[in-house]
């Protein structure tokens, strides 16, 4: 009889924090960033620490989609504020706060 293949799947929990301040350090360096490019970012970063350290950085949920993984925590938070920012612009000369 063969053996049953048990899963080892490893949960981490998203660091809520660590995420909002990633996005925004990305905003600051580089403004011109889109959604796609930042969930690349964030998740090739999670990938190289988790590989060097055992953890990743922030702990995201990764998503296999068709143009690759997607951090499901950024993702909301991208949405929510690209949601926010199309029901009150800025108005022109002013920068959104």
């Amino acid at each position: 009889m063969g053996q049953a293949k048990m899963s080892q799947e490893i949960q981490f929990r998203t660091n809520r924090k660590k995420a909002v301040e990633a996005l925004v350090f990305l905003a600051e360096n580089q403004p011109r960033i889109d959604v796609f490019h930042v969930c690349k970012v964030i998740y090739f970063a999670d990938r190289e620490h988790l590989r060097k350290f055992g953890r990743p950085v922030l702990g995201d949920n990764y998503f296999a989609m068709d143009d690759g993984p997607v951090p499901s925590f950024i993702l909301d938070v991208l949405r929510q504020q690209l949601r926010s920012a199309y029901r009150n612009p800025a108005p022109w000369g002013q920068a959104a706060s």
